[in-house]
């Protein structure tokens, strides 16, 4: 059963205690996967406590739900924890929204193409794919040594790449020439998109060091009211939707650019 028109992100969570009711102990292995007090857990169900975003995306991920729904899920989450009645208006909204399917897949944009577990951990665990994956798409970046050349990597190192994408679907050679075959592909669990996460910031890193003068580099460490911390993170939730929207619809591909974010607390 879907979660989509729950009101509660507590009856989400009872459903799907009813629906592995064949499980034994399922609240407790809930508990331990949130890496939580049993009693705790208990005081969440009872209305006492309140699930973190990090737990709901925990059990959206345990529950593989789907992107629409995990956004759901943690909405739900956020409008229990909201403290103002503007964050509880607001999203109450994007619950709305999601609920109607509003934020459902952009017909302009192609439906992603989902890599198996051995392909995912290929493409997401060193940055070269997804480079050489985008830069198939940026003209002229068609042969070996021009690939090579462009993303600084060897010519044997781009070959092994390049015949691995076309194993997944996502490089075609033709006629001597490479191509990209997929534009847009999603990673099938958090696991390996938390290990993609870090590949693309470590990259980052070497960029910054190098001395990189074009790019966006900022970090910084600061005091939040849990409010605007909520508040924030959804307003950088819908920067990057914008983000991506942006990036879809872009028609002239001229470089391999990188972005990644995070926006967390650092204490309990």
């Amino acid at each position: 059963m879907g979660i989509m028109g729950f009101n509660n992100y507590r009856d989400v969570i009872e459903q799907k205690i009813v629906e592995n009711r064949n499980v034994r102990g399922y609240k407790s292995l809930l508990a331990d996967h949130l890496v939580i007090q049993r009693s705790y857990f208990s005081q969440i169900l009872s209305g006492k406590a309140d699930l973190t975003p990090d737990h709901a995306a925990i059990l959206a991920d345990h529950w593989q739900l789907d992107e629409l729904e995990t956004d759901y899920f943690g909405t739900l989450v956020n409008l229990e924890r909201a403290q103002t009645p503007s964050l509880r208006e607001r999203l109450k909204k994007q619950l709305e929204l999601l609920s109607t399917g509003k934020f459902t897949q952009d017909p302009d944009r192609p439906l992603p193409l989902k890599l198996d577990i051995q392909e995912s951990v290929r493409y997401y665990s060193q940055w070269e794919y997804s480079a050489v994956h985008a830069a198939l798409h940026v003209p002229q970046h068609d042969t070996v040594s021009k690939i090579a050349s462009f993303l600084n990597l060897t010519e044997f190192r781009i070959e092994k790449i390049l015949a691995e994408l076309q194993d997944m679907g996502l490089a075609l050679l033709n006629n001597g020439s490479w191509e990209a075959r997929e534009n847009y592909i999603t990673t099938p669990s958090r696991k390996m998109g938390s290990v993609f996460h870090s590949e693309i910031r470590h990259k980052a890193k070497d960029v910054y060091v190098s001395g990189d003068t074009e790019g966006f580099h900022y970090a910084q460490v600061f005091t939040l009211s849990n409010v605007d911390f909520l508040e924030f993170r959804l307003e950088l939730r819908e920067l990057v939707k914008k983000f991506e929207g942006r990036v879809m619809k872009s028609e002239l591909a001229e470089n391999v650019s990188a972005f990644t974010i995070d926006f967390f607390k650092m204490g309990v």
